[in-house]
């Protein structure tokens, strides 16, 4: 979904299903075959220029974002996350999502190359490989609920506005 100001996109909302199939299992209980109707929030962008000046434009376009979602789609359940090393996950406490914690930490392992640079790795075996472990940045977990049926395994936890970094919207 796409947000505009005077003809210009200056916000977009990207709703697609669950990256990782798991998910479902670890936040809902569903299995693989039992995930219609679950969506993420995969993309949440705004022209900063424009967010400095619109207070709460964030929420009131995430707001839109999803009532647009629920016309279009049968949704049960939303997902989102907020990358801890970038923020927070303002914007989803203030639109009345449910906050539950942060990931477990993980790490990725990242190729050494010949020129002393790495690239990290995506998927397949590493062993044997020259490189490290490196730590992934954890992220904030956010669920909305709608199927009166579904509950939430994740467990509920007490949200806080734990990052404030320079340059950064405070909507957000």
């Amino acid at each position: 979904m796409g947000l505009y100001k005077e003809g210009q996109l200056v916000g977009v909302a990207i709703w697609t299903g669950l990256s990782v199939p798991e998910t479902a299992k670890g936040a809902f209980g569903l299995d693989r075959n039992d995930q219609a109707g679950i969506f993420e929030l995969s993309r949440l962008v705004l022209e900063p220029s424009v967010q400095e000046k619109e207070h709460n434009l964030a929420g009131w376009f995430l707001s839109r974002a999803e009532k647009y979602l629920k016309k279009s789609e049968p949704v049960r359940a939303l997902i989102t996350y907020a990358d801890d090393d970038h923020h927070c996950g303002v914007v989803y406490a203030a639109t009345n999502w449910t906050y539950h914690g942060l990931t477990e930490p993980k790490k990725d392992f990242w190729f050494a190359n010949e020129d002393g640079t790495f690239t990290k790795h995506s998927r397949g075996k590493v062993a044997g490989a020259k490189g490290e472990w490196r730590p992934r940045s954890r992220k904030h977990r956010f669920t909305k609920v709608f199927d009166d049926k579904m509950q939430t395994f994740w467990p509920i936890q007490k949200w806080e506005n734990s990052k404030n970094p320079p340059n950064m919207p405070q909507n957000l």
